[in-house]
């Protein structure tokens, strides 16, 4: 049997087991099926040390656009932990030169600073001595398949994403839009999980999405089981 036959009979083993089994995702199986390596991705934005520094400091700023529903006050503190805590855990396992500016430290500059949405992100980014800064702008957020009946628990988010390299002031930021439906597999009974424990499922999976901008991680990771 040739190489070619070989890889073909592992696919098609594999996705009978898959099928049989389940609880696996399909995707994942596969690409170890065929033996293929674990490559990763590069993140679109790499937050490099800058020359005559050994690591990269950066600041994180999330806020809110005006209208959203006050059920989400507070909903860019809880989004900024996590995504601290994640991009923090990923740049640590692929050994990136990277320190981020402690979320306590930023959110203490917010309160000091009531007016801190009418600066200038990249000001406010030099203010803490950083290298680069991640603007993450929450535009929409909801929680539900439909907002007429709230049986049915599906999250939806819209986020505009800034990077700013303030090591370079005259390039414009590198931005990007978020979106992203949880669990993309279809709606959760509200009777099964309270709103308050998949809000935070919720806003876990967007942080660990939005980590990938900014540093490498792997193929498995693009398809997720919700």
């Amino acid at each position: 049997m040739d190489g070619a036959s070989r890889v073909r009979g592992r696919l098609l083993v594999g996705v009978l087991i898959i099928a049989a089994l389940g609880g696996c995702n399909p995707l994942t199986a596969i690409w170890y099926l065929v033996g293929a390596p674990e490559e990763k991705f590069a993140p679109e934005v790499a937050l490099t040390p800058p020359k005559g520094k050994k690591e990269a400091k950066v600041v994180v700023l999330i806020s809110c656009a005006p209208g959203l529903s006050p059920e989400f006050i507070g909903i860019d503190r809880m989004l900024a932990s996590e995504f601290n805590r994640a991009l923090s855990a990923a740049v640590q396992a692929n050994k990136e030169k990277v320190t981020l500016v402690p979320t306590a430290q930023v959110e203490a500059y917010k309160a000091d600073h009531p007016n801190w949405t009418a600066k200038a992100p990249a000001d406010i980014g030099r203010q803490f001595e950083a290298d680069y800064l991640i603007d993450l702008e929450i535009v929409g957020i909801s929680l539900y398949e439909d907002e007429r009946s709230r049986h049915l628990l599906r999250g939806r988010t819209v986020i505009e994403v800034s990077a700013y390299d303030l090591t370079k002031p005259n390039d414009e930021p590198r931005k990007s839009r978020y979106e992203t439906e949880f669990p993309r597999t279809g709606p959760v009974d509200a009777f099964d999980k309270t709103t308050l424990k998949f809000r935070e499922t919720f806003i876990k999976r967007v942080a660990m999405d939005l980590t990938w901008k900014f540093t490498a991680h792997e193929f498995r990771d693009h398809f997720p089981v919700d």
